[in-house]
């Protein structure tokens, strides 16, 4: 006698909707984001920035890009919370990124990743998201080199060596130290260019 085997039911948690670029943009166009809402789309979810920024990102921020402006001078330009074109659904703004060309080069859509020769977070509340999500995400779309400014500690922490799941190595330096991006081996950056000159008591959340 055979016995009846019945199927057992899948159990499933919810499955979060996952949004591409183009329809990230209707949304913007449809007015439910709106043109004040500090976010990016990171692996298909609309992330909320950190808002409003503190006084130690912003120096941090424009310390940043000066110094990265004459490291690279005329071989590339720096683009300050603008959006890259990662992945069909990641559209990330970092704090800097680096890329080959000219703004011109850009009309018709974002920079990729092959457009891209560095990109800077500067961290305060977000340094775990920064540590883990950003990571991840611009080591897999094989950006060849991330830094992290850690505002709370006064250092910064170089990625390099691309996998899927974020970068190989990571190396420390401390405000005292140069460091020179693999895409400007000639224009050592010193780590106290890129930091507030006033420390900062900030504590680290895992906010973005």
């Amino acid at each position: 006698m055979s016995a009846v085997i019945h199927p057992q039911p899948t159990l499933t948690g919810p499955v979060p909707r996952l949004w591409s670029r183009d329809e990230y943009y209707r949304m913007a166009e449809a007015g439910i984001l709106k043109p004040d809402e500090r976010v990016e789309l990171i692996d298909g979810e609309v992330i909320q920035k950190v808002s409003p920024m503190r006084s130690p990102h912003a120096t941090g921020i424009g310390k940043a890009c000066e110094a990265l402006d004459r490291a690279y001078r005329d071989n590339a330009f720096v683009r300050v919370q603008l959006p890259l074109a990662i992945a069909q659904t990641s559209e990330p703004e970092p704090d800097l990124a680096v890329v080959r060309g000219t703004p011109d080069d850009y009309g018709a859509d974002h920079p990729g990743p092959a457009d891209v020769l560095l990109v800077v977070e500067v961290a305060d509340t977000s340094l775990a998201f920064d540590r883990t999500t950003k990571r991840i995400l611009y080591g897999a779309a094989g950006i060849v080199e991330y830094w992290i400014v850690n505002l709370a500690a006064r250092t910064l922490e170089v990625y390099r060596l691309t996998t899927e799941q974020g970068y190989a190595e990571v190396t420390p330096y401390d405000e005292t130290q140069l460091v020179a991006a693999l895409t400007a081996p000639e224009s050592p950056v010193p780590v106290a260019d890129l930091l507030p000159k006033h420390r900062t008591n900030t504590t680290e959340r895992e906010t973005q």
